[in-house]
């Protein structure tokens, strides 16, 4: 499985994710996209989504993960709580994909995706982490 970074920034984060934060709808937070790949086949659409990102922040080194996994940090971490899975299935047109990667539906059908969500803590700290698994990602 291959990490293709399509973007690390602060912006807005979307309006589920700053109320699953508990942050106000217009706030900016680090966020990081990334497209999970096997191959040339894009597999997993991830989104990661850090509030109040200074230095202070158990999280900042996340700032320079590159593109090694962040499953591979996170389950390397002793002290980390983890909520429950959030499971959604939404159209793919409702995630903020790259035009250009947005997979291409041949039905209504496949229009629609999957994802789950889990808000994880670190020394009180939140990161929410999306997953989004596109069409084609084998079953």
């Amino acid at each position: 499985m291959q990490v293709e970074i399509l973007s690390e920034a602060w912006q807005v984060p979307l309006r589920s994710e700053a109320l699953a934060l508990n942050l106000p709808i217009q706030d900016k937070a680090w966020i990081r996209c990334v497209m999970l790949k096997c191959g040339h086949q894009d597999w997993v659409y991830a989104r990661t989504v850090i509030p109040n990102m200074s230095t202070e922040n158990p999280w900042h080194s996340l700032q320079t993960l590159g593109d090694k996994p962040l499953g591979e940090v996170l389950f390397e971490l002793k002290n980390l709580e983890r909520s429950e899975f959030e499971l959604s299935k939404q159209p793919m047109d409702s995630w903020p994909f790259p035009k250009e990667r947005m997979p291409q539906p041949e039905s209504s059908t496949e229009n629609i995706c999957y994802a789950r969500r889990s808000l994880f803590r670190q020394q009180q700290a939140p990161l929410l982490l999306t997953e989004v698994f596109l069409p084609g990602m084998p079953g």
